[in-house]
C-alpha cells in the first residue's frame, strides 16, 4: 500500500517527477486478508454503494502517482478481488477477458465498482503455465475473439489498445456510444461485407429490370 497523495504531472513527458515522488512515499506491506478487509469496509461505507472492489491494475507502482486514490468505473483486475453480495456473474463464455466483462456487468447493475490505486500487487500467474495463459496462442486469434464480445455486449467501451496488441482500454462513460474508432477491425469487416453484399444485390436487381424491359420492348416492336 502506497500512502501517498494524487501528484500533478500535468506537462510531464516522462516519468521522472513521477519515480521521484514515488520514491519518497510511505510505504506499507499488508497481508491479502488485510487488503480485502480494507476494501470491503471502503465499499460498505462509500456512498455509491459499490459491490465490487479491487486494486491496481500493474505492478508499476509509479503508475499510481497521478492517479486519483479510489476509481469507480474502471476495470477491477481478476488477480484480486473483493464482491460483496450482488447477483452478477462471470459470463462462461469467456475464456479469456472475464474480469472485464465482470467490472462492466457490476458499473451496470450497481452504478459503481471501487477500485484502490494505491494498492499495488505482483502475481505469478499472469506468465506461468495453465488457465488464461494456456488460453492464448501466439496469433492472438483466442484474444479477438474475446474482445469481439465485449464490444458486442458492451457497445462503445472498448476500443484496441494501439500500444499493446490483443489488449483493450476500457472507458464507461461511452457506454452506447459506439464510433468507428471504438469498432475492432473484425466488426469493420463484418460491416463492410453486409454493404458489398446489398450493393450486389441492388446491381442484380438493376440488371434483372434492364433486361425485362429490354424484352418489353422486343414485344412492343413485334
Amino acid at each position: 500500500y502506497y500512502d501517498v497523495s494524487k501528484q500533478d504531472l500535468s506537462g510531464q513527458k516522462d516519468f521522472t517527477k513521477a519515480n521521484k515522488a514515488l520514491a519518497g512515499a510511505r510505504t506499507h506491506a499488508i497481508t491479502p486478508l488485510a487488503a480485502a478487509q480494507f476494501m470491503l469496509a471502503k465499499m460498505r461505507s462509500s456512498p455509491l454503494k459499490p459491490k465490487l472492489a479491487g486494486v491496481l491494475p500493474t505492478g508499476n507502482a509509479t503508475m499510481t502517482m497521478g492517479s486519483d486514490e479510489y476509481s469507480t468505473q474502471h476495470f477491477i483486475l481478476g488477480d484480486f478481488f473483493v464482491a460483496d453480495m450482488s447477483p452478477c456473474r462471470f459470463d462462461e463464455s469467456l475464456t479469456l477477458k472475464e474480469d472485464y466483462d465482470y467490472s462492466c456487468s457490476h458499473i451496470a447493475k450497481h452504478g459503481s465498482v471501487l477500485r484502490c490505486n494505491r494498492i499495488v500487487l505482483t502475481v505469478r500467474h499472469y506468465a506461468n503455465q495453465g488457465g488464461a495463459v494456456d488460453m492464448r496462442d501466439s496469433a492472438g486469434k483466442n484474444e479477438r475473439k474475446n474482445i469481439a464480445i465485449l464490444q458486442r455486449k458492451w457497445p462503445g467501451v472498448f476500443k484496441m489498445n494501439k500500444k499493446r496488441p490483443s489488449e483493450v482500454l476500457m472507458k464507461w462513460s461511452l457506454h452506447g456510444k459506439q464510433s468507428k474508432e471504438n469498432t475492432s477491425a473484425k466488426g469493420r469487416s463484418a460491416i463492410c461485407d453486409h454493404r458489398r453484399r446489398n450493393n450486389e444485390v441492388n446491381l442484380r436487381w438493376k440488371e434483372h429490370c434492364e433486361e425485362e424491359e429490354d424484352k418489353d420492348e422486343g414485344r412492343t416492336r413485334k
